[in-house]
């Protein structure tokens, strides 16, 4: 499915209010932070993160008054909120159907049919999000790669967690004139030597493959 990024222009209020809900930084430091504390959606942020699998009863119904309440307030913020929110669970059931989630293989049909039902939702409502238009290209975009990371269970995860790791040693090691400990230090903190004790290790079937 082919997108195309419409012009979008949304109010300075609902742009600030969609950075808290995801969590984003605050555009004039602690003092908007505070005042996000006092918005009604701020209390359920991080109830905005949650799968639909793994959200309490409890947390939807808070969530659910929450926007509710809002409406009165700022409506469009209030749907902004709810799109993305929808937008982002009908992504994480795409991700619930692979095979180390469910126990059992996939197929490309229903995959598909996951990935239809959000870009025609984002198409549909979320037009008039930049972010949400964004992340619907570039699911286009890495589509085949999506499909089979999902059909296949497999990702990068291990990949990517070291090179967070080294990242973060290479921070703490700004200004150090040694380039060859940095480069030992990173390496040691990636190795078996460091792993800690209950990351589980890699077996001999994996090694085989």
């Amino acid at each position: 499915m082919p997108w195309s990024a419409p012009t979008c222009s949304t109010s300075r209020s609902s742009r600030t209010r969609w950075s808290t809900t995801c969590g984003g930084a605050t555009p004039t430091g602690c003092a908007a932070g505070a005042a996000g504390a006092a918005d009604p959606e701020y209390a359920v942020k991080n109830l905005l993160k949650w799968g639909p699998r793994t959200l309490s009863r409890r947390g939807r119904r808070k969530i659910l008054e929450t926007l509710g309440g809002l409406e009165l307030i700022d409506g469009q913020a209030a749907n902004e909120i709810r799109i993305a929110w929808t937008a982002k669970n009908l992504l994480l059931d795409l991700l619930a159907l692979a095979p180390s989630r469910t126990g059992r293989a996939t197929c490309r049909t229903d995959i598909a049919r996951a990935l239809f039902r959000f870009g025609d939702y984002v198409a549909t409502f979320g037009r008039d999000l930049p972010e949400l238009v964004t992340l619907a290209e570039t699911t286009d975009t890495w589509l085949t790669e999506i499909t089979n990371g999902v059909l296949t269970g497999l990702t990068n995860a291990a990949a990517e967690g070291i090179n967070r790791i080294t990242k973060l040693v290479y921070r703490g090691a700004f200004g150090f004139r040694n380039v060859t400990n940095q480069q030992l230090r990173a390496r040691y903190i990636a190795s078996r030597a460091a792993r800690p004790s209950w990351l589980p290790g890699v077996t001999s079937d994996q090694q085989a493959t």
